[in-house]
């Protein structure tokens, strides 16, 4: 019995010391906890102040954004009053180009006016001056000199060199001026297209000497109205071009103006004959021509005009008129010329405005030319590109 109560109470203090582990164990897991605790809550903490500072900074941006709006309102509300008091006052300006481009159209009539004007009076000077003394070497040089001879095959006409320069150190072109049906024969249709051959152009030094001949190529022509255009090349420029009369000068002309006419008739060289203009608007085929009382005659066709007091170059011959019954008649005090201002037109419709107009240059009218003849092939015919 005794030795079984000594192990019951040596089993009793076991117990006793087991309490006390467990009891530190507690303590250290609470204390612990309490330490994690400290440290997540300080953790926590300042991620609060962070998040805060970061919310406090935030704000401030945002209130700055919200003043810079503000401003920039301010200031797009201000442009918008600009604008609109440029707008109006643009409008205002407007009203003033407009009424300055009216002022401009009548000021440019009234100089269209007064240099037509001025041309006259500049034909009338010049007619005084030749009823006070006619200059056969003025004539000799600026209306006879120019005037060629255009023969394809045997069929002879006249024509006039109305542009010579200098395209290169070794080539320059000249272009003359002629009646479509003096040269209507090198034009002929082929299976490939139209084929133009080249026609013989005759120069002459004056007194009926003969200078040179040389080959010329049909640059473009219009049937209806009778007008071709021929191109030559040679080494240098020839000396004699006809002087064209411009725009105004040509509204200038009535009846009984003095004029030259110089061809080839009947196959001979350049002779001259005068005489006035007697009709301004000769109606034939629908075209109009300007009629004269300057003798012509077959071989004329395609000669030059010109104005007996300054000797420009006013127009074409074209045709005589003939007495058809019972027979055809010819009347050669009686025949008609293409005037200059269509030929303008003409040369317009081809883009070749450099051969009269030097504003304009043989580059430019060559890209002008390309493009529109592409549009409308039937009307531009020239080829010189």
């Amino acid at each position: 019995m005794v030795e079984r109560r000594k192990r019951s109470g040596s089993t009793g203090r076991r117990h006793s010391g087991g309490m006390k582990g467990i009891t530190v164990m507690v303590i250290t897991s609470s204390l612990l906890a309490s330490i994690l605790c400290v440290i997540f809550l300080d953790s926590i903490e300042q991620e609060f102040t962070s998040l805060h500072r970061n919310l406090s900074q935030s704000q401030e941006r945002l209130t700055s954004a919200t003043d810079e709006i503000a401003r920039l309102t301010s200031r797009a509300e201000s442009m918008q009053e600009k604008i609109g008091s440029l707008n109006n006052s643009l409008d205002s300006k407007k009203g003033e180009v407009e009424k300055l481009q009216g002022d401009i159209s009548i000021v440019e009539r009234e100089i269209s006016e007064q240099s037509a004007l001025n041309s006259a009076a500049v034909n009338e000077l010049q007619s005084l001056k030749v009823e006070l003394r006619r200059d056969p070497v003025g004539l000799s040089k600026n209306i006879l000199r120019p005037s060629v001879q255009v023969d394809y095959k045997g069929n002879v006409g006249s024509g006039t060199i109305i542009y010579s320069e200098k395209e290169s150190e070794t080539r320059s072109v000249s272009y003359l001026i002629t009646a479509h049906h003096v040269i209507e024969k090198a034009i002929t249709m082929a299976d490939t297209g139209e084929k133009r051959e080249k026609v013989l152009i005759k120069m002459y030094a004056g007194e009926g000497l003969p200078l040179k001949v040389e080959e010329a190529e049909i640059v473009s022509y219009h049937e209806k109205k009778d007008i071709a255009l021929l191109r030559l090349t040679s080494d240098k420029p020839f000396p004699h071009v006809a002087v064209i009369a411009d725009r105004a000068t040509m509204k200038t002309l009535k009846i009984f103006t003095p004029i030259y006419t110089v061809g080839c008739p009947l196959g001979h060289e350049p002779l001259p004959t005068i005489g006035e203009i007697a009709h301004l608007n000769k109606i034939v085929d629908g075209e109009r021509y300007i009629m004269m009382n300057a003798p012509t005659i077959f071989g004329n066709s395609g000669g030059g005009v010109f104005l007996a007091n300054s000797y420009l170059l006013i127009g074409t011959s074209n045709m005589i008129c003939t007495y058809d019954a019972p027979f055809s008649t010819p009347v050669p005090h009686l025949s008609v010329f293409i005037p200059m201002d269509i030929i303008y037109d003409w040369l317009d419709s081809q883009r070749l405005q450099y051969i009269y107009d030097r504003h304009y240059t043989k580059t430019a009218c060559d890209a002008e030319r390309k493009k529109t003849r592409e549009a409308s092939p039937e009307i531009v015919k020239a080829t010189i590109e």
